[in-house]
């Protein structure tokens, strides 16, 4: 695990909501000497009473609508400096679609990672961050920290206390890369300990030709059990892990991936879920891109979301 923090972006829409990563963002900017870029988009949405045609006053519309957006960030920026006068503040006000807006600015500014919250919902910019939460986890191809809430309470999250870090692992490459990006969330001098969770489902019924005569099917699947078990392990040996960091590896057995790992989540206490959109492996048999769904919508913590093709 050796990614740098370097660049951090966060998206707003004028809510109270979307402005609550702004506390975390600015506690990794100052713990990794990290810039923090913050982002407005004004959608490309004139009001239907401006024909096509006219094109001045559409466009006059746009500079009133970005120079709001500038005003806002500016202010945002300020609570920024309020709390961290160290960190590097940077105010991206743009017009365009607002996923692919976004989406071009992370490329450009070669951002490492995205703070946002979903479903913020204020005055400013038509409150477009919710559903545009869902387009940048499917899309952006650089590591997502999103802070999702329920009833208008956000799920704490503090990089300089989290420690316990559960990541689902389906025994691909694709899914072990949400490990490269858990240094990205967390300050440096915390200790992490990671819980590496594989899911089998024991009920899975298996096609003949897998079942050896010398085998009952109960004995292949402990034995599918037991290389699942050492698959965790393997990857557990793998990580550069310091002295104040801990490794544990757990195997559940559930029909249900993503409620077992939502279980779990409650039953340990975990502060945080390090998971990749897309992997599938020959441990778990479960599609881990409809698992990280799952939890996006459900678990009781903080989500960091990482995207890396399956190989081919």
């Amino acid at each position: 695990m050796s990614q740098i923090l370097k660049n951090l972006l966060v998206p707003l829409d004028g809510s109270d909501l979307a402005e609550e990563a702004l506390a975390i963002a600015s506690k990794l900017a100052s713990a990794h000497n990290a810039d923090l870029h913050l982002v407005s988009v004004v959608p490309y949405v004139p009001p239907v009473s401006l024909a096509p045609s006219d094109e001045a006053r559409r466009a006059e519309w746009i500079d009133e609508e970005r120079g709001g957006a500038a005003a806002y960030l500016e202010s945002a920026a300020s609570k920024v400096f309020a709390r961290s006068p160290e960190v590097s503040v940077t105010s991206h006000a743009l017009v365009g679609p607002v996923g692919p807006t976004i989406q071009t600015l992370v490329d450009d500014q070669d951002i490492d990672l995205v703070v946002l919250t979903t479903h913020g919902r204020g005055a400013f910019q038509r409150s477009w961050l919710g559903s545009t939460a869902d387009q940048l986890v499917r899309s952006v191809e650089r590591p997502l920290l999103v802070l999702r809430h329920r009833e208008g309470v956000l799920w704490s999250f503090d990089p300089d206390t989290a420690s316990e870090v559960l990541v689902p692992l389906d025994g691909s490459e694709a899914a072990e890369s949400a490990l490269e990006a858990i240094p990205l969330v967390l300050s440096p001098q915390v200790g992490a300990r990671l819980l590496l969770t594989s899911v089998i489902d024991e009920g899975y019924p298996l096609p003949p030709v897998y079942i050896p005569k010398v085998l009952s099917e109960e004995a292949l699947r402990k034995q599918h059990r037991r290389e699942t078990e050492a698959y965790l392990q393997k990857v557990a040996d793998r990580l550069d892990t310091d002295a104040s960091s801990a490794v544990e590896t757990r195997v559940i057995v559930d029909d249900d991936p993503g409620r077992a790992l939502l279980r779990f989540c409650d039953e340990v206490g975990v502060h945080l879920v390090a998971i990749s959109t897309h992997g599938r492996g020959g441990v778990s048999r479960f599609f881990l891109g409809s698992v990280a769904d799952k939890l996006l919508r459900e678990a009781p913590v903080p989500v960091l979301v990482t995207k890396r093709p399956s190989p081919q």
